[in-house]
């Protein structure tokens, strides 16, 4: 990490790196989990309606990850 943000110029003193297993769980479902790899495993051949349901899960997927960190970040606080 400390050679990614050299190489950037970038001076940032501490970060927090959170890995994400992309499994289901109480934030993204498993039913969304599995329509999510269905819908990109079609992504080249999507409907209209397809693409606007894989953009709907792209945007819960990433609702998903901002209250799992919030969590994290508050049972960490206690």
């Amino acid at each position: 990490m400390d050679s990614l943000l050299a190489e950037r110029g970038d001076t940032i003193e501490s970060s927090l790196i959170l890995i994400q297993r992309f499994a289901p769980d109480s934030y993204f479902t498993q039913a969304q989990h599995d329509r999510l790899r269905e819908l990109m495993g079609k992504r080249p051949h999507l409907s209209a309606e397809e693409g606007e349901e894989l953009d709907a899960l792209i945007d819960a997927e990433l609702d998903a990850t901002v209250a799992r960190t919030d969590a994290f970040v508050g049972e960490r606080s206690k």
